[in-house]
């Protein structure tokens, strides 16, 4: 009915890959091959591969001494790879048993080439669900900001991800954001509407350990994206297009400013629907400047975007505001992961 290859790169991550590979052990989708490539960790990995090959021959795995990093490793398993879908997974998640095969199911109705999941994000502190948009055209626009389906939820057709050469080397830490940029004239994306992936938010995680190095990958994907859709703009709004989405407090009432006109630039030039994603993109830069204090609130209120976010949305806003809460700060980092995601 359709093999799945399962592609797996890992690190030093021995205590937590157990528990990833025996959630897709126990998929309940049973055509599949589980790919796994050791970037050169110096714990226990090698061991505990070794041990779950010889008790699963779905289970084939690759070592290298000396790491290349992620889409290298992703490109790697890709050539080896002999399913005709391609699902990714991290070292430090789970998937539900059920995720492959309500997956592939949903793809294969929506004609959907490349989707993730709604999954929930767990920390020490405790968790929330996030339900990324599911429709191809909301995904396009979400992409002119972030990458908008979780890369280890990710199943993709392999003939699409080939006619464009896999992953690019030349975006480190944003790979998915800059794969799914290079997707967008030839696939249509999605995510399915179901809770299917648990994801692990920590200190290891990727945007916390070279945050600089993938911020700067992430603004030249923005710019490539912009470029490619032919958004008609000027050296200064393509500034602040570039940094919209960067995860560093707002101190200016002038970038809140030019941030607003920007958008509504954007809003002339983008079908309809995109009021509601814009209207968001306002939003979570308003949130950035919730440590101005309650004016913003106020600002936010005043725009042409406030109808497109949720009375749920604006009081939180109006909170953090209140609050003047600093973005990204030690108080914000503890609440994040209280905040569902929609």
């Amino acid at each position: 009915m359709g093999l799945i290859s399962v592609m797996l790169p890992t690190r030093n991550r021995a205590r937590m890959l157990g528990r990833a590979m025996a959630s897709i052990q126990a998929q309940t989708w049973r055509e599949l091959e589980i790919l796994v490539l050791d970037d050169g960790s110096q714990d226990e990995t090698p061991r505990l591969l070794e041990r779950l090959s010889s008790e699963d021959r779905r289970i084939r795995w690759q070592r290298r001494e000396v790491s290349k990093g992620l889409a290298d490793a992703l490109n790697t398993l890709i050539a080896s790879s002999r399913g005709r879908w391609l699902a990714r997974m991290d070292d430090d998640d789970w998937s539900h048993p059920q995720r492959l095969a309500r997956q592939l199911a949903w793809m294969r109705a929506q004609k959907v080439d490349v989707a993730g999941t709604w999954y929930r994000r767990r920390s020490a502190l405790g968790r929330s669900v996030a339900r990324p948009p599911c429709e191809d055209s909301r995904i396009r626009m979400e992409l002119l900001f972030q990458p908008p389906m979780l890369h280890p939820s990710v199943m993709m057709r392999r003939d699409v991800v080939e006619r464009v050469g896999g992953y690019p080397p030349d975006a480190p830490h944003a790979e998915d954001y800059a794969l799914w940029v290079k997707l967008a004239p030839v696939a249509r994306f999605g995510n399915v509407p179901e809770v299917l992936f648990e994801y692990t938010l920590s200190a290891r995680q990727v945007s916390r350990q070279y945050k600089g190095v993938q911020v700067e990958s992430a603004r030249r994907v923005r710019d490539a994206y912009l470029r490619q859709l032919g958004i008609v703009c000027s050296p200064e709004e393509r500034t602040t297009h570039i940094h919209l989405r960067d995860p560093e407090p707002i101190h200016s009432p002038d970038v809140l400013d030019a941030i607003e006109a920007w958008l509504w630039t954007l809003a002339q030039q983008l079908m309809p629907e995109a009021y509601v994603v814009l209207a968001r993109q306002w939003l979570l830069a308003c949130v950035r400047a919730a440590g101005l204090g309650p004016w913003v609130a106020r600002r936010f209120a005043r725009s042409a975007f406030a109808d497109g976010v949720s009375a749920k949305d604006r009081f939180v806003l109006t909170s953090l505001c209140h609050a003047r809460l600093r973005y990204r700060g030690t108080l914000y980092r503890f609440l994040e992961p209280f905040a569902p995601i929609t």
